[in-house]
């Protein structure tokens, strides 16, 4: 009766075919992770200006306007007490208010400029520092 490999290798080997095994499963996983990783390729570019399609939330995120300035720059109530919640495009309301959406999206542009004289820019451009405000 002929022995096979395998069957050789675990019984002589045990421990050595057990951590061959795991870090073959090891190696797999991760590696089909970064094949599905490198796929969705990079993440989309932030949009140049605001448009009608945005929501405040939206908004707040991609040019990090705090909510309490951007609210009340709109005419939104707070908490969403108007009915018009974080997840309302700008054209919505814009219509709800009876104004142009045109005057809306000028608004956020001015408050847009106005974070990054003040902010400078996104942390994800920004430069590395080493801690010390001195420099």
């Amino acid at each position: 009766m002929k022995r096979t490999t395998l069957r050789l290798l675990k019984e002589r080997h045990p421990v050595a075919l057990t951590g061959f095994a795991i870090a073959l499963a090891l190696t797999l996983f991760f590696g089909i992770r970064l094949l599905l990783v490198a796929s969705h390729g990079p993440p989309p570019p932030r949009p140049e200006a605001p448009a009608p399609w945005m929501t405040p939330r939206y908004i707040v995120h991609t040019w990090r306007i705090p909510p309490e300035v951007l609210g009340p720059a709109l005419g939104l109530a707070p908490e969403g007490a108007d009915g018009l919640g974080k997840r309302t495009p700008l054209s919505e309301i814009a219509e709800a208010q009876g104004v142009p959406v045109a005057t809306l999206l000028s608004i956020v542009a001015e408050l847009i400029a106005t974070q990054a004289d003040t902010l400078g820019p996104p942390s994800d451009t920004a430069a590395p520092s080493d801690g010390d405000p001195g420099q």
